[in-house]
């Protein structure tokens, strides 16, 4: 794929779906290379991303590769809208993503490293593997210096709803004024 090519797929994903007034309702309205993808564009040989973990030598052809994009787009709301989509993989599985846009997910994905080596030292240290210690980590995939992908995780929420949801009332009418 060209860089071209890749620039004007990648707006359509994000910068349309932040101009327009009214949130996608499907693929199809915010991106139509996606909602049209077929695998033989590509030779079927484009991975899901974040599959790399950088512990030995990739592997590609034990990795799931894409097969196509869920129609359905649930846009979040939050400040800049990033939009979850679910790729679909050629193993039957499906494997949801956050798109997120304006922001640079290098950190992001740095401070997801530094995460994946606190648990090697918790795993390496009698008490925190007896208490079987460890963070939840997840993939970010910075495909530019302004959108990324983000592994959705399910059942989580963000910490907002989380204090929320440990406030009085008082506290939640103090907070929302």
């Amino acid at each position: 794929m060209k860089l071209h090519d890749f620039t004007d797929i990648s707006d359509s994903l994000f910068y349309k779906m932040c101009r327009d007034s009214k949130p996608p309702g499907n693929l199809k309205e915010c991106s139509p290379w996606m909602s049209d993808f077929k695998v033989e564009f590509l030779r079927n040989e484009l991975e899901i991303p974040g599959q790399y973990d950088g512990k030995g030598k990739p592997v590609p052809e034990y990795h799931a590769r894409i097969a196509g994009f869920d129609e359905r787009v649930k846009v979040m709301a939050s400040i800049r809208k990033p939009k979850r989509i679910i790729i679909q993989g050629h193993d039957e599985k499906e494997y949801p993503f956050l798109v997120k846009g304006g922001e640079d997910l290098r950190q992001d994905q740095r401070i997801e490293q530094l995460f994946e080596v606190m648990n090697v030292i918790l795993s390496q240290d009698t008490a925190c593997s007896q208490r079987n210690m460890q963070l939840k980590t997840y993939h970010v995939i910075p495909m530019t210096s302004r959108l990324g992908l983000i592994e959705w995780i399910e059942n989580t929420f963000t910490l907002k709803d989380f204090l929320l949801s440990n406030m009085s009332r008082e506290e939640k009418a103090a907070y929302t004024r």
